[in-house]
């Protein structure tokens, strides 16, 4: 996993061109943060990075992900942010509120 903006680089790279070419990632991507979210012993960093590709996959692929992709993990998403407000980080929460931000504007259009 790519460590602090990294990542966002990454994605945010795709934004003004072709985002449609993350498509067939996205569910891998998805479970690559699931497996992150789930290992006890991971460093509170890099759950900040995971959620902050969540929601910058959400950023960049906008009205292209659809709830479809969120569906069968909305336990997932939903599980992963509510353990980053719960932590004593305020990065973390502040990422996570961001991601939240993210996921409300797709979900509701």
């Amino acid at each position: 996993m790519l460590q602090g903006g990294q990542q966002s680089c990454i994605f945010q790279g795709f934004k003004s061109s072709k985002p449609d070419l993350m498509m067939p990632y996205v569910v891998h991507v998805l479970q690559l943060i699931d497996v992150v979210f789930k290992d006890k012993n991971g460093d509170e960093g890099v759950t900040k990075a995971a959620v902050a590709v969540m929601g910058d996959l959400v950023d960049v692929l906008g009205p292209n992900v659809s709830i479809m992709l969120f569906k069968d993990r909305m336990l997932f998403h939903t599980e992963i942010l509510g353990e980053c407000f719960r932590s004593g980080d305020a990065q973390l929460k502040e990422t996570a509120t961001w991601t939240q931000g993210m996921l409300g504007r797709v979900l509701v259009s």
